[in-house]
């Protein structure tokens, strides 16, 4: 009887153990959710609306940058810290730089999902709005330049040479 007492206290201490350590966890889960949000530097890109974005290159003759992306996405976020280069923000003013959450936009992430609905997505259009397809080298997934500024400073001047 004593070995039983003994085994219900140890049991009841574990799961004790067990739910402090739940508990601890989903707090610290919570916490860096919040703080991993994508840094997209929107004190030093411009950023637009699909629709104002499209209306203005066209006005001004800019291409187009399109980035779909979700809150969610790992490669997302890493591909968020790239618009920090000071590279990327001096390239992106040649630009209508136009980002695009495809949860929040189901029908333009299926109007863009050419080879896909992956993310991220960078898509290069022309002013008029007509995708630049033949920038792109890759077969498959060919809209997925990677998470790196090197390759979306080569999109981007190769997007901007085709003017």
């Amino acid at each position: 009887m004593h070995v039983h007492k003994r085994m219900i206290k140890l049991k009841r201490k574990t799961l004790f153990i067990i739910m402090c350590l739940l508990s601890l966890t989903a707090t610290v889960y919570s916490g860096t959710a919040e703080s991993n949000e994508i840094n997209w530097n929107d004190n030093e890109i411009r950023w637009w609306q699909y629709d104002e974005g499209l209306d203005y290159a066209w006005r001004e003759g800019k291409p187009v940058i399109i980035i779909f992306y979700t809150d969610w996405c790992p490669a997302c976020k890493k591909y968020g810290r790239v618009f920090q280069d000071k590279r990327v923000i001096t390239e992106s003013s040649k630009f209508v730089m136009v980002r695009i959450n495809r949860d929040h936009n189901k029908e333009l992430s299926v109007k863009y999902g050419f080879d896909g609905m992956y993310i991220p997505r960078t898509i290069a259009l022309y002013p008029d709005g007509k995708v630049m397809h033949e920038i792109y080298h890759q077969k498959n997934y060919r809209y997925y330049i990677g998470t790196g500024a090197n390759r979306l400073l080569t999109l981007m001047k190769d997007a901007y040479s085709r003017l």
